[in-house]
């Protein structure tokens, strides 16, 4: 970090926050003055993780301490690459800009790049993009989620264009040329706005690097700070990663005519943690299968919400102008005017008591009564099987009876597994939402006789999409990283199949052995069919 005269970026530093990931925090003037504003202030109010605080007690720290940490990170990351290769890092800015532009534009990106999340982040989005897929969504957001997937953009991130474009527009941020030419550099590098105000400053490999910084490859900063986050929330043990040292001993260099980010051979250790890290992060905390039967009980409490809105917008009275239908609550120019201008947040605490007013709208009249068990906790989804090696055995078990086993149990069920998908885009988030609807008819209709409800979970492979980057410079040769560990392509190996989750809707205890075992089979039919195609169940 550049401290010399107190100057941090282009501006003094203006003050300094206490983490407990990171230490001390130091914001300049700039920053402050967007950090204080309503719009990046509704972040306090977002869980980082969604309704996993309802499994992990502590796992409530917000998307404001992460976009924090991501903006240090970065500018740890970067005063690494000037150290590294100083005259590439001249050649990223025009004549009469220094390095300390790039910065206060790499640094910007981290504190901003998750400003247009949800309350209950990805919950809400997933819901959402779920339900558009059903045909179940209405109103305006529709077409704004068109309009994302049309771009190959998140909804959060297409939300945080819009919600950065009217920050900067705020005469009270962007205050002089300097600031506004900021801003039109961050609308490139998070969605890709062209404008010739970003040209003045920067080059196009500068756009291009900050891009990889913040969302590029196993070690960008958004990463490097959500995993150790959440592991020290969570409690849990292998989050421990040596972050300083990772982010200062990074490099870069030109190669192939783009700029790649690259480690010395000495830092393997510490990207194979941050791997390991991510790999159980999402298999015992992000992909808990409690955690996905509470997202279940809230895609039907939005649901009930929606179907009675008019009534419980009618005990909603705090808040002024609500929509007429629901779910454009979600749309971006309801956050910032709501936000801005009625002081009502949009975040977590929002989404509580419009759960809560439709607990008591919904009373006992229905037989579920979704907002009031998600409330409570009182979810009642069981899963078929708890642990997904669990299910993987019991999967190739079962296929395999009578037959000579050739293999251990759990490669064959993870075999199994993969053609469900072998016949589709591996990261098309469209196709698996497709999956997981036809997965759950299928199930639902074979086992209608038995009186059995079923609800489905399906998730994308735990691999990592980069899975050949960062590169390693091994004694002056860039090589692939799955060239060099072999332990992370052990972890791409054993995560390269999606996983799935089946819940029965019951308020008993415990699942009958013989449904379980049922359900398993069907399960095993309706993959012996590629990508669910051609189902059909005498």
């Amino acid at each position: 970090m550049n401290e010399k005269n107190n100057i941090l970026g282009l501006y003094p530093i203006r003050a300094t926050f206490k983490d407990p990931v990171h230490g001390l925090i130091p914001v300049n003037e700039l920053e402050y003055k967007i950090i204080q504003h309503p719009i990046f202030l509704r972040l306090h109010g977002i869980k980082q993780l969604g309704f996993t605080y309802m499994v992990y007690p502590q796992a409530k720290h917000s998307r404001f301490e992460h976009s924090l940490g991501s903006m240090h990170i970065a500018n740890i990351l970067l005063e690494a690459f000037r150290k590294s290769n100083p005259k590439l890092i001249e050649k990223l800015t025009r004549d009469k800009y220094d390095y300390r532009y790039l910065t206060q534009l790499v640094r910007l990106l981290g504190l901003l790049h998750d400003i247009g999340h949800l309350p209950y982040s990805h919950v809400t989005e997933n819901t959402l993009e779920k339900l558009y897929y059903k045909g179940k969504l209405h109103g305006k957001i529709v077409n704004f989620i068109h309009k994302a997937k049309k771009k190959g953009k998140k909804l959060h991130e297409e939300i945080a264009c819009y919600l950065v474009k009217r920050l900067f527009e705020d005469k009270n941020i962007a205050t002089n040329n300097t600031e506004k030419a900021l801003g039109k550099s961050l609308l490139k590098s998070l969605c890709d706005i062209d404008s010739p105000e970003w040209k003045e400053i920067f080059t196009d490999k500068a756009i291009e690097l900050a891009k990889e910084m913040i969302s590029g490859k196993i070690t960008d900063i958004d990463r490097m700070d959500y995993l150790v986050r959440d592991a020290h929330n969570t409690g849990a043990t292998y989050g421990i990663i040596d972050i300083s040292r990772l982010a200062n001993g990074l490099s870069i260099k030109e190669y192939n005519d783009k700029i790649i980010i690259f480690a010395p051979a000495k830092l393997l250790s510490n990207i194979e943690e941050l791997y390991y890290s991510r790999y159980m992060m999402y298999k015992w905390v992000y992909l808990h299968h409690k955690v996905g039967a509470i997202e279940i009980a809230y895609e039907e409490t939005l649901l009930q919400v929606s179907e009675h809105w008019e009534k419980i917008k009618n005990k909603l009275k705090h808040v002024p102008n609500l929509p007429k239908i629901f779910w454009d609550i979600f749309t971006p120019e309801n956050i910032w005017k709501y936000t801005t201008k009625h002081d009502i947040k949009l975040d977590d605490a929002f989404m509580d008591s419009v759960i809560t007013a439709a607990s008591n709208t919904l009373g006992s009249r229905t037989k579920y009564n979704w907002p009031k068990m998600l409330l409570q906790r009182k979810i009642p989804l069981k899963p078929v099987v708890k642990r997904q090696e669990v299910f993987l055995t019991r999967l190739a078990r079962i296929h395999e009876k009578g037959r000579k086993l050739h293999q251990p149990l759990i490669k064959k069920g993870q075999l199994l597994l993969k053609k469900l998908v072998e016949n589709i885009e591996s990261n098309s988030s469209h196709n698996y939402r497709v999956l997981e609807s036809k997965l759950e008819n299928y199930l639902n209709n074979s086992l209608r006789d038995h009186g059995v409800k079923i609800k489905v979970h399906l998730y994308q492979p735990i691999k990592s999409k980069e899975y050949q980057e960062p590169y390693i410079d091994v004694e002056g040769e860039i090589l692939p990283i799955n060239q060099v560990s072999m332990l992370i392509s052990l972890i791409n190996e054993v995560g390269d199949s999606p996983i799935i989750y089946v819940y029965i809707l019951t308020k008993k205890k415990k699942i009958d052995k013989n449904v379980r075992d049922l359900i398993l089979k069907e399960i095993l039919f309706f993959l012996e069919k590629p990508a669910g195609k051609g189902i059909t169940r005498k």
